[in-house]
């Protein structure tokens, strides 16, 4: 019965309130979460940052990493957090390069900390563990980061882009993994022109093709050969790949897909493919370091000019200084590519290949 009582007290006196013209009482309302801003404002000047490589072709050396990218679109990884939760990021943003460096761009990781040494030591595992084709460098301006950057030390990774040298877009990343991974794909894609479309290739194709009918047919003989070579190469690939696979792969998809593990088998193979030798007869071995490997394919590029020939075989001598391993790596791949003859590189690329093979066999 009491409680009776305080509970129509209670409704009139509500009542008497809102008769009176009194607001009630408002419901409190939680604080918006803060947005984390880690950064350059976009369209502002992309400024140098300067970085120690721990390992690859620049391998003791200071330097600025933006400079060494040498592209117009380019984006840098800031690490402030090696962890476990961070490397599938980082792996994918490593490997966009690869995938995107025909059209244009180049991509950095930095590593950020406050003790140089412990973080170079911490690199040398890391980059050996990672693999990646760029390894990642270390600041030199400690855990903060360059001045002019405003980085926010809350955050696990920041993502700077830019094109022409002028900022397109900063993120901070904290709960972060490979579920982002196809965010940042997207953001460097649209730092790159738009690939053009089928009925556009097909038109700048036609445009650039010569009207007189022997010139076209100079082509047509030039554009055969080329496709020849071609096939020699993927006859090449498929070998090597055979070797290292338990049943063997036949036929024109298999070529296509650089004798790709999981090709089906009995497909015919088309007439002019050159044919190659049985697995297991080719000397040497194929390169397992990705940075070799890289480097290996500009330099037996049968359009590879004596510019590219020179420096990227410089870079190989320079990688291959690096470890006994690596040496013997980059002798083994010589080998294996010297075997198959006028089929890899220029006359100058094979000179140089000899040469490197001559001064380090043992």
């Amino acid at each position: 019965m009491r409680r009776s009582k305080i509970v129509i007290a209670c409704c009139c006196a509500s009542f008497l309130s809102g008769a009176s013209g009194q607001e009630p009482s408002p419901v409190p309302v939680p604080p918006a979460r803060e947005e984390l801003l880690s950064g350059p404002l976009a369209g502002s000047p992309l400024h140098p940052v300067r970085v120690y490589a721990e390992s690859g072709p620049r391998k003791g050396q200071e330097f600025d990493a933006v400079a060494a990218l040498g592209t117009p679109a380019r984006a840098l990884l800031f690490i402030h957090d090696l962890s476990r939760n961070t490397a599938p990021l980082i792996r994918a943003f490593a490997a966009l390069e690869s995938e995107l460096g025909q059209r244009g761009y180049a991509g950095c990781c930095v590593l950020l900390s406050d003790d140089r040494t412990a973080a170079e030591t911490r690199l040398q595992a890391v980059n050996g563990s990672l693999k990646l084709a760029r390894p990642i460098v270390l600041s030199l301006d400690g855990l903060e980061g360059p001045g002019t950057y405003a980085l926010n030390r809350r955050c696990t990774l920041t993502l700077v882009t830019a094109k022409d040298g002028v900022v397109v877009r900063s993120v901070a990343f904290t709960d972060t993994g490979a579920h982002d991974a196809p965010k940042v794909r997207a953001w460097i894609e649209e730092l790159l022109p738009p690939l053009p479309t089928p009925e556009e290739r097909r038109a700048a194709i036609a445009a650039a093709l010569p009207t007189e009918i022997e010139a076209l047919r100079q082509l047509a003989i030039e554009q055969t050969l080329e496709l020849e070579r071609l096939r020699a190469e993927l006859a090449a690939l498929k070998a090597e790949r055979g070797a290292a696979t338990p049943a063997p792969m036949r036929g024109e998809r298999a070529m296509r897909e650089g004798a790709r593990e999981g090709a089906r088998e009995g497909e015919r193979e088309r007439p002019g493919v050159a044919p190659a030798p049985p697995a297991g007869e080719a000397p040497g071995k194929a390169p397992t370091d990705p940075e070799l490997s890289r480097l290996l394919r500009a330099v037996i590029r049968k359009d590879a000019t004596e510019e590219v020939v020179r420096a990227r075989m410089g870079e190989i001598v320079s990688r291959a200084k690096e470890s006994e391993a690596l040496r013997a790596e980059a002798v083994a791949m010589f080998v294996r590519v010297l075997h198959y003859g006028e089929h890899y590189g220029t006359e100058l690329a094979r000179a140089e290949m000899r040469a490197f093979v001559t001064a380090h066999q043992r």
